[in-house]
């Protein structure tokens, strides 16, 4: 086998990595807006911890188990950096719509005579 045979190999993984873990990123959203709804926290440690551990002791190598907890906490960090700013996006407009409502307030009381839309 050549070289162009096994990066043409890795290019494949590497699609199908990136396909599996947007699929991921879309579930920990789906599982986000189920705990903002819940009143849950964005983070849950603990089971974060017990995914590491699982993930760990499901490896049959060549990476060791330092590598695979690397990887995943950045995996888990991402995911939820992408919740936080999916919580950020949804609150956003209901903040501006609010300092726009204060400012309409303000607007009219100190100038009763205009009207301001």
């Amino acid at each position: 086998m050549t070289i162009e045979h096994w990066r043409t190999e890795i290019d494949e993984i590497d699609r199908e990595l990136l396909r599996l873990l947007n699929r991921r990123a879309r579930l920990a959203l789906k599982v986000g807006t189920l705990k903002q709804n819940a009143g849950l926290p964005c983070c849950d440690t603990e089971r974060e911890r017990d995914v590491l551990t699982r993930l760990q002791q499901a490896n049959g190598g060549p990476l060791d188990s330092r590598a695979i907890g690397k990887l995943f906490r950045r995996i888990i960090r991402e995911s939820r950096n992408l919740e936080a700013r999916m919580l950020t996006d949804r609150e956003q407009p209901a903040a501006r719509d609010e300092a726009r409502r204060a400012t309409l307030v303000a607007a009219g009381s100190a100038n009763s005579s205009e009207v301001v839309w």
